[in-house]
């Protein structure tokens, strides 16, 4: 039995705590990353030599394809015979809190693929770990495919400035748009047209961020461990889309591009009353500013939506946080 161990939190395996025939009395003592117990035959007499790699450097693969920063370890086995390899590992929270195991693959490095292949391993879900027979007898890589998902945390304090912040925006958006609306006769069309569409456009998108920020679709953060052995895509696991997130995403981008245009058209209808004096601005402009200040954010999204969205990577369009 071959124990590798970290010391504390650290992320890195110590050579000297590597240790042979360790009893489990000695084993509850330290804080275990890997535990491999190696199954010899009874008339077996031969050196079996073991690497740990500190890095995949040397194991590119061509179908998981890593995007977190985190450590990526093989362990080298030089044998003279066929032996059998029972792995037990564990993933320690505190090593890492902002993220949790979702899944993970037992794999040897295949030279004719060129890859990670699962052949020859089986997982174990009680504990979680590997079972392998590899069925070369020299340099057998030997690695663990975990994928990940990432917890959140928020500081309480800041959620509730910016609930009380919108809100508040909300009420002064609301007070102002009504008081246009009364007083409008004094000013014209134009203006209050303007005015007003700016308050319903920022004010929809405050409303969207206090009742639509959180994200209602609630992905535990515990293992969702499968038994099938199947090599990941990428070591950050990602959902497909679920609930309205995508929705309220183009919500908020829609109102928001929308407040922008609307701020611009007010901007060109200030420079037309200076240009055009008495006249003021074009019969033409409020009917213009319409079609522009509403259907324009509209395109926008709609080109966003085609080229960055699809049901299997919503991601690409948005930032999904729990």
């Amino acid at each position: 039995m071959f124990i590798f161990t970290s010391s504390g939190q650290s992320d890195t395996f110590l050579p000297e705590r590597i240790k042979l025939d360790t009893t489990p009395a000695e084993i509850s003592k330290d804080i275990i990353d890997l535990q491999m117990n190696v199954t010899f035959s009874k008339d077996f007499d031969k050196d079996v030599g073991f690497v740990l790699y500190d890095s995949d450097q040397f194991f590119q693969s061509k179908h998981f394809h890593p995007s977190l920063d985190t450590k990526r370890r093989v362990i080298s086995a030089n044998l003279q015979e066929h032996l059998e390899f029972d792995i037990e590992f564990a993933v320690t929270p505190s090593v890492n809190s902002t993220l949790s195991l979702n899944d993970f693959a037992c794999v040897f490095w295949s030279y004719t693929k060129n890859d990670w292949s699962p052949e020859g391993c089986s997982k174990t879900m009680n504990p979680s770990g590997c079972s392998c027979k590899p069925k070369t007898i020299e340099n057998t890589n030997f690695a663990i495919l975990m994928a990940f998902d990432t917890n959140y945390q928020y500081s309480e304090a800041l959620h509730w400035i910016s609930i009380i912040g919108c809100a508040l925006s909300v009420l002064g958006l609301t007070v102002t748009a009504v008081y246009q609306i009364i007083t409008r006769k004094s000013r014209g069309s134009s203006p209050t047209l303007l005015v007003v569409s700016i308050c319903m456009s920022m004010t929809v998108f405050y409303l969207l961020f206090i009742f639509g920020i959180n994200n209602p679709v609630q992905h535990l953060n515990v293992a969702k461990l499968s038994d099938q052995n199947i090599v990941p895509e990428s070591d950050h696991h990602k959902y497909p889309d679920e609930g309205p997130c995508t929705a309220f995403t183009a919500l908020l981008q829609y109102f928001l591009l929308a407040t922008f245009t609307w701020n611009t058209l007010y901007g060109i209808n200030v420079f037309l009353l200076f240009k055009n004096g008495v006249s003021g601005t074009p019969p033409w402009f409020p009917k213009v500013s319409l079609a522009i200040g509403w259907v324009l954010p509209a395109f926008i999204v709609g080109i966003s939506l085609g080229f960055t969205y699809s049901v299997k990577e919503p991601l690409g369009y948005r930032q999904e946080e729990l």
